[in-house]
């Protein structure tokens, strides 16, 4: 008994091929935005940490902190004798 191999069964490399890209191109297009998206978090967490230390500094300062200190007197240069 020998048996045939009949045509209809199963596919092709070159559809398995077309699939493929087809594929890959929407898994490309998929991973731009999600970089973007990325990209704006982590804007957005970096924000919120300057934000906090902004605001623990604020408490840190001295009650004369907005007072400006007194201009300091120039050097006077020695003469020598």
């Amino acid at each position: 008994m020998t048996r045939k191999r009949s045509s209809c069964c199963g596919f092709t490399l070159t559809e398995l091929a077309v699939v493929l890209m087809i594929v890959a191109l929407l898994i490309g297009g998929m991973l731009v935005p999600l970089s973007a998206q990325n990209d704006i978090r982590n804007v957005n967490e970096t924000q919120k940490t300057l934000n906090d230390i902004r605001d623990a500094l604020s408490v840190m300062q001295p009650p004369t902190a907005g007072c400006r200190a007194p201009p300091l007197r120039p050097a006077t240069a020695s003469k020598s004798p």
